[in-house]
């Protein structure tokens, strides 16, 4: 081996062992980077004993702001308004008093100024597709509504009938919530012990204030598309936002078609 040739091959093992020395650096500065920020947001709460919670930070209880139902269709309880994120957010319960059952029940907000001019609106349907004479549904609406508004209407619409036959029927079994950084989980397992076979079978999850008002909802499919007599699929939904401070507790329901 010439004088050169051994230069050149001395240069080449140069340049691996200063890289492999390099790599090992970055890999180590990223490992314990990425171990701090787990340290960091990583925050469990159990739901059982949330009265200490340490995220989100608690912040007051919004005042009631004026959100009414057009006389002569249904009611509306524990209705709760809130804005976050560029919006305005009105939850709350459709109690169905019109003697029969709805279908697709679908509600129109709008949101007005104080001289009456229209500040913003929305529309959204109601997470059950059936909602039985004499029972209640969760809603959540959502809308960009100009500043200084002060009040709502909300307006329903929904069918009398549906060639679908759908049910409550259900078994919810093994629920547990918690918190995982930001956001608030509610897990569990929906149990078929009917006699038939449910398609899309859905959980619908609410989530009520110290007040017992409506605060935030939200629905999730279960993992398997159809449920046959004694099943059980899982289901999970998840919340975020500062309102969830308030809350004290929550009811899971659910709903498939046949």
């Amino acid at each position: 081996m010439t004088k050169e040739q051994l230069g050149r091959l001395l240069a080449m093992l140069l340049v691996v062992v200063t890289g492999a020395v390099s790599l090992n650096a970055l890999l180590t500065r990223g490992l314990t980077h990425a171990s701090a920020a787990a340290q960091i947001y990583r925050v469990y709460l159990p739901v059982v004993t949330r009265s200490a919670p340490t995220s989100p930070t608690p912040t007051p209880v919004p005042p009631a702001i004026p959100c009414t139902v057009v006389p002569g269709t249904v009611n509306l309880a524990n209705v709760s308004v809130r804005s976050a994120y560029g919006s305005v957010y009105v939850t709350g319960e459709l109690q169905n008093n019109t003697g029969s059952d709805m279908y697709f029940a679908r509600l129109g907000i709008t949101f007005y100024n104080p001289d009456g001019t229209v500040a913003g609106s929305g529309s959204g349907y109601v997470p059950y597709d059936w909602i039985p004479g004499g029972s209640k549904a969760p809603f959540k609406l959502s809308a960009s509504v100009q500043a200084g508004w002060s009040r709502c209407q909300l307006s329903v619409s929904w069918d009398t009938s549906s060639f679908i036959t759908y049910g409550h029927d259900f078994t919810i079994i093994n629920t547990n919530a918690y918190w995982s950084g930001g956001l608030y989980y509610v897990v569990g397992e929906v149990r078929n012990d009917t006699p038939y076979t449910w398609n899309f079978v859905k959980a619908v999850v609410t989530i009520y204030d110290t007040s017992g008002r409506v605060i935030d909802v939200a629905s999730g499919y279960v993992t398997l598309t159809k449920l046959m007599p004694g099943q059980t699929a899982s289901f999970s939904t998840l919340f975020y936002g500062p309102h969830l401070s308030t809350m004290a507790n929550y009811t899971v329901g659910a709903e498939g078609w046949r």
